[in-house]
């Protein structure tokens, strides 16, 4: 038996609940998969959602020196 990396994904259809991003950043590979993902968290807020770094830290595992790292390298990058 051969073994592969090969990881299938099923998608569902969406109704609620989703969002509709840009994938320019998300392929972009000159960044990493932290800034990429705090990017496509960052887009599903809604539009007038008051963003504090504080609020972040406490909305993943990651901690503050994490979450600013990921945040300056989506600054360096002009996103």
């Amino acid at each position: 038996m051969k073994m592969t990396n090969e990881t299938i994904f099923i998608r569902s259809p969406k109704r609620h609940n989703y969002s509709i991003i840009d994938n320019t950043c998300l392929r972009d590979p000159n960044l990493s998969w932290k800034a990429k993902g705090l990017f496509a968290y960052l887009l599903s807020l809604p539009d007038d959602w008051q963003i504090y770094q504080k609020d972040l830290v406490n909305r993943a595992t990651d901690g503050d020196t994490s979450l600013r790292s990921g945040i300056i390298e989506l600054e360096k990058a002009g996103i």
